[in-house]
């Protein structure tokens, strides 16, 4: 394909990918918890934000860009998400260059962006101000110019190489699939290809700076957070829809209402692509009952499938289900379907009618993503208590956690109660940050609780229904309902978080 109409081509996916993108950040509602996270701390100075990111468990690099991005258009949602919009249409950009320069053929890397555009997994992180979208981006730069290193040993290649890494793992913990994925592959470069041409005393001193250079926060990160993990956390209490291995790669593609149907042909046709970079029929005889395969493992396809691989198999070691964090693998998956279509003998009709296909297959599971996700309701919780708050009330959060996305949005008088936090943080965003990864027992804080609340005539008790049982925050609905509080009201919410407004009545008033 000349370059003139690749160039053309990608365009028109940007283009596509865009819209998509653009429509959902328009269309989405007040921050959640994570974003609240992020904007908080984006909010304080380089400085400053360290009081902050020495206990936070996510790498300071994308709060410190999020800061200069907030400086320059402002923190309402739909400019802080913005910053995550871009990063994901660089990444539909990156992955076209990634698979073009891999599989050398610009039609493997045009379909390999197609699908990047198309995904409803990356048009969910692109609406969400968090790091994964840079993540994805670092990342891709840092195998371009790894797989440009090794090909042709230029230091300009190496120097880019090792500063997409750094940036990577200075964004998210995730970015250690990058080094693994890459020692992976050099090990299959230097002893079962025989391509000595980087010695492994050059590779191991590049992998040594990579290392130095993140080790003052991984040092931060060891002192102030590994001592805190425990076996009730909420990250090692997650869980998946099904087979994991399976599960994860179909997220990619199809992130929202099933149809079960339509997804098992699609996923027929992904497979059947994915298995034809590896396998060529060499022939097949009816009478005789022979089927015969030829393997290739060309050294391209063996570095795209450990970038989809390498993940998946240490996620499914460690069991955490955040489908975020396999963020990376995507684009492997991405580049391997796009080198098996780039070898299917059609022609380029039929080639088209594929891509029409997909593109209407696809779109709809955009559409799901646009219209549910990213339709958080802090703002009109928060309205709501502010019509409803009486003088004498008091605010109550049994995960206290998510006061912190509340006080966006609540403008009104009525003071909050800090009856199981008093002994942890008064800083709301210290709290957050501090507590928010593993529960904190509130058994301990429950006293007296006519006593705590005398001089309320109604507790209005914020409830969590996604993270009740982490946060125990059914025994705090209990310890009012024991202490005959009556409730008087009770509202819901819709949003990720969907928090549940009960108000509760004092039996002294």
């Amino acid at each position: 394909m000349k370059q003139s109409k690749a160039l053309i081509c990608l365009l028109l996916i940007v283009l596509l990918g865009l819209s998509l993108r653009l429509i959902s950040v328009f269309y989405s509602n007040s921050l959640w918890f994570d974003e609240a996270v992020s904007l908080g701390i984006a909010q304080k100075g380089i400085l400053e934000s360290w009081h902050y990111l020495r206990w936070e468990n996510n790498p300071p690099l994308h709060y410190w860009l999020l800061h200069f991005w907030i400086q320059l258009f402002g923190s309402r949602e739909l400019t802080l998400r913005l910053l995550s919009t871009v990063f994901s249409i660089l990444n539909i950009i990156a992955i076209y260059f990634l698979g073009s320069t891999l599989a050398r053929r610009r039609s493997v890397g045009l379909f390999s962006a197609f699908l990047a555009a198309l995904s409803p997994y990356l048009l969910f992180t692109s609406m969400d101000a968090r790091m994964y979208q840079p993540l994805l981006f670092f990342g891709l730069l840092s195998f371009y110019f790894f797989w440009q290193y090794l090909q042709t040993p230029k230091k300009v290649y190496l120097v880019f190489y090792i500063l997409a890494t750094v940036a990577a793992l200075y964004t998210h913990l995730t970015a250690i699939f990058i080094i693994i994925t890459e020692a992976a592959y050099w090990l299959f470069h230097y002893f079962y290809l025989k391509q000595k041409n980087i010695s492994w005393r050059k590779w191991l001193l590049t992998e040594l700076i990579i290392i130095l250079a993140f080790l003052p926060w991984l040092i931060s990160f060891i002192v102030h957070n590994l001592a805190r993990l425990n076996k009730g956390a909420w990250y090692l209490n997650t869980s998946g829809g099904g087979f994991f291995l399976f599960e994860l790669p179909r997220c990619y593609f199809f992130l929202g209402k099933e149809n079960p149907f339509l997804e098992l042909l699609a996923l027929l046709f992904f497979g059947l692509l994915f298995l034809s970079v590896f396998l060529r029929l060499s022939g097949w005889s009816p009478q005789k009952k022979e089927l015969k395969l030829n393997f290739r493992f060309e050294p391209a396809a063996i570095f795209a499938l450990l970038i989809f691989a390498v993940p998946l198999v240490l996620g499914f070691c460690l069991q955490v289900w955040v489908s975020k964090y396999y963020i990376l693998g995507s684009a492997g998956l991405f580049i391997l379907l796009g080198m098996g279509f780039g070898q299917l003998s059609a022609s380029a009709r039929v080639k088209k009618i594929f891509l029409v296909c997909l593109l209407f297959l696809l779109l709809p599971y955009n559409a799901v993503i646009i219209k549910t996700q990213g339709h958080h309701q802090w703002d009109k919780t928060a309205a709501y208590i502010e019509s409803i708050g009486l003088p004498g009330d008091i605010i109550l959060f049994p995960a206290f956690v998510y006061e912190l996305p509340f006080n966006q949005y609540y403008h009104g008088q009525l003071p909050i109660s800090n009856v199981l936090t008093k002994k942890l943080e008064q800083d709301p965003l210290l709290l957050a940050i501090k507590y928010n990864w593993y529960p904190v027992s509130v058994r301990g804080n429950l006293g007296d609780i006519n006593q705590e609340f005398k001089n309320n005539q109604r507790v209005i008790l914020i409830y969590p229904p996604i993270s009740s049982k982490i946060h125990q925050a059914d025994m705090v609905v209990q310890w009012f309902v024991n202490s005959d509080w009556r409730l008087v009201e009770k509202k819901e919410f819709s949003g990720f978080e969907g928090a549940t407004v009960y108000i509760f009545k004092n039996p002294a008033f």
